[in-house]
């Protein structure tokens, strides 16, 4: 990849050539906060280019050009599926006062100042500046480099060998789903429509115009793409005040709900404190929750390391070489620990994962999320739901699994308790770790998702129930049992 030409996210102004670098920008220092928040049409911030979710349309389009004329020989075909996965195949155009989505900010009038025991919102990804002089820019005046990219952002991509060896397992048919799937995906395009949404989750169960003629996983990214486009063009709507269109696409997006059991969740950008970046399907009428990670940076987070104002502030620090690890090099590393499927395997869940298309597709689950829950009711955080919390954890112990992970939102509430979704942070424990003080200490890491609710009362209550439950040896000892029990 060469750096330069910005993609095709409208409008693109005539830039230089950008100079990329991994950026974290403080959001509640009142001179950003307040640029971010005094929102003006149009946009009078710098000119910056960001990662996308996913690639550009025109990018989308052309990879699905190349992937009808796919060779027959899977190694070229792999390679020509894998032309997307780089960081620099996400590239588009933003400005800096857009950071964070308008939605965000109406719906929380704190969202930029609220700190939550040490997670200050803070926004962290890679950015594209073009040429200098932006010292007059906050956003800019207040970030700081934490890895400098130069032309080109560095990607972790995933290996195209393990795609290969995969690909039958993921794709029956391999060369020739992939082929027949595009072409059918570029025809239907092809007809005028703005919108294949209707036919696609028809597809998925083998109907309609489209089934039997398109891969179940083909369509679920197609389906992705195309409610991913909708939910942008809603959200450029309301960032320019366009108060008609904003409503026509929010009315899409509920019949979509309501008559199709589909509804995507995204968020765009990775803001510590408030939410990592996720695209989520969920489609209820198709029975899967798929997930699709964006382009991250290979980082840590050092907790309570700086001081803003008298509070203790989390900030990232990156790892490795600070690439951007490719959503297909994310779901490659998931497989390759194996600890992902395990856990899955374990608490009887069935999930597929696609290297080659960078998804997870996993149950749908019926219910709400415990932070969903909690917020409405608190007392619903019992200590019943924090002590099933913790037998998840001591699971983990007993596979020789660490999750770092706790997360409110990556639990359902259903009839049957309490199920965890989402497992991706999961990695082994390594021998060093092996030890009481080490197992203590993850055991606490549980407590972390007080702050996952974003309220303080609850992560108060959360802390109260964790020191309740893990002072007890007895109590503990009952968990484990029950841990043994389930993934025995």
């Amino acid at each position: 990849m060469v750096s330069g030409e910005m993609t095709d996210r409208s409008p693109t102004p005539d830039l230089p050539r950008l100079h990329f670098a991994l950026v974290a920008v403080p959001l509640s220092r009142p001179d950003v906060s307040g640029f971010i928040r005094d929102w003006r049409v149009p946009a009078r911030g710098a000119p910056i280019a960001v990662i996308e979710q996913r690639p550009p349309a025109a990018v989308r389009a052309g990879w699905l050009a190349e992937l009808m004329a796919l060779d027959d020989e899977p190694d070229v075909a792999v390679r020509t599926v894998l032309a997307t996965d780089d960081a620099m195949a996400h590239v588009g155009f933003s400005r800096t006062d857009r950071l964070v989505p308008r939605d965000f900010l109406d719906d929380d009038d704190r969202f930029l100042e609220r700190n939550l025991g040490g997670w200050a919102p803070l926004w962290f990804d890679a950015m594209g500046i073009a040429g200098d002089g932006h010292d007059d820019d906050p956003v800019l005046r207040a970030g700081e480099t934490l890895v400098d990219y130069g032309d080109t952002i560095a990607s972790a991509l995933v290996d195209p060998v393990l795609v290969s060896g995969r690909l039958a397992q993921e794709l029956p048919d391999g060369v020739a789903t992939l082929r027949a799937s595009a072409g059918a995906l570029r025809a239907a395009r092809a007809d005028g429509r703005d919108s294949l949404i209707d036919d696609l989750v028809a597809a998925v169960r083998g109907d309609g115009p489209l089934g039997g003629s398109l891969h179940p996983m083909l369509a679920h990214d197609e389906l992705i793409e195309q409610l991913y486009r909708l939910e942008l063009s809603r959200r450029s709507a309301a960032a320019e005040d366009r108060v008609a269109d904003e409503r026509a696409a929010r009315d899409l997006q509920r019949r979509h709900a309501d008559e199709l059991g589909v509804e995507l969740l995204l968020k765009g950008e990775y803001i510590m404190g408030r939410h990592r970046r996720s695209t989520i399907l969920l489609a209820e009428g198709l029975g899967v929750v798929v997930k699709q990670p964006a382009p991250e940076p290979e980082h840590e987070i050092d907790l309570g390391v700086r001081t803003h104002e008298g509070s203790p502030e989390n900030w990232p620090r990156a790892t490795g070489e600070g690439r951007m690890v490719t959503a297909r090099a994310d779901i490659a590393q998931v497989v390759g620990s194996t600890a992902v499927e395990r856990l899955n395997a374990a608490f009887g869940r069935d999930v597929r994962f696609s290297t080659a298309l960078g998804l997870t597709v996993e149950p749908f689950e019926q219910g709400p999320t415990l932070a969903e829950l909690a917020v409405e009711r608190p007392a619903e955080l019992t200590a019943d739901r924090y002590d099933q919390m913790l037998v998840h954890h001591l699971a983990c112990e007993e596979l020789g699994i660490d999750n770092p992970d706790w997360h409110a939102a990556n639990f359902v509430v259903t009839g049957e308790g309490l199920v965890h979704v989402d497992w991706g942070a999961a990695r082994p424990i390594r021998a060093d770790e092996r030890t009481p003080a080490a197992a203590r200490e993850r055991l606490d890491q549980v407590r972390e998702l007080a702050w996952s609710f974003q309220d303080a009362d609850l992560a108060e209550r959360t802390s109260r129930l964790h020191e309740r439950a893990t002072s007890d040896d007895g109590h503990l000892d009952r968990l484990r049992a029950r841990a043994r029990d389930l993934v025995g």
